[in-house]
């Protein structure tokens, strides 16, 4: 074996042990401004709701702060990526780089899609009641969620999260099929008593929003617990 196959050999083994290493801060961070964002971004949109007889200028200052919401998730998970580069486990990249700025990338499409509806569609816009653009908002929430709890079923090598990540989506499709039009009594919106919150709603809150906290939170303490060892 000459020098430069044995350098080689040494470098190989250094980056098996590196990708080895349970490395978790970019996800767990990921979580936790995922679950952070979607839950700020539905109270001020209940919020929105309650007060449907403001103007259209208000819409648009509620707009904006959604916007400002995820032009800071944006930031942030730039700067996590950033940070997290330096880790040469190609796997987690990978599932930070596509999971994450699909996952970011999503409500700033949605955001983009309501804000031309609203602007230059707004009668068939609002005839549709925006339902359109929030069902793929809501779906696409899920389903990146589900995919989420796959990924770590491999990084936590536990086949329960997969499990549960088929149980998740046959929860969300179950309840949109069967109960969409159902709902919690919501009484908040003047002149609309019977208005409710619908069940896919809730459902997409309990799950994924308060879920990705969830996650964030167990998968912190994954990292902890290894490094102690």
């Amino acid at each position: 074996m000459n020098r430069n196959e044995a350098i080689e050999k040494i470098d190989f083994i250094k980056e098996t042990i590196e990708d080895a290493k349970i490395h978790y801060q970019g996800i767990w961070l990921m979580c936790f401004l995922l679950g952070g964002l979607y839950l700020m971004q539905f109270v001020t949109g209940m919020l929105q709701v309650a007060l449907t007889g403001l103007q259209l200028y208000h819409y648009y200052i509620f707009f904006a702060f959604h916007v400002g919401l995820e032009i800071v998730a944006l930031f942030c998970y730039l700067f996590i990526y950033r940070k997290e580069k330096k880790c040469t486990n190609k796997y987690y990249l990978s599932v930070l780089s596509i999971w994450g700025f699909v996952s970011i990338a999503v409500p700033v499409i949605i955001s983009a899609v309501d804000f031309i509806g609203e602007t230059f569609f707004s009668e068939t816009y609002r005839m549709f009641s925006m339902a359109p653009a929030y069902i793929c908002s809501e779906f696409s929430r899920v389903l990146l969620f589900s995919v989420f709890m796959i990924t770590c079923s491999y990084i936590l090598d536990n086949k329960f999260f997969r499990i549960l990540s088929i149980v998740i989506l046959f929860g969300y499709i179950f309840i949109y099929t069967c109960l969409y039009s159902k709902g919690i009594p919501f009484p908040f919106i003047p002149g609309q008593e019977q208005a409710r919150i619908g069940y896919v709603t809730v459902y997409t809150v309990m799950v994924v929003d308060i879920g990705y906290l969830v996650m964030g939170v167990y998968l912190k303490y994954r990292e902890g617990k290894a490094q102690e060892k």
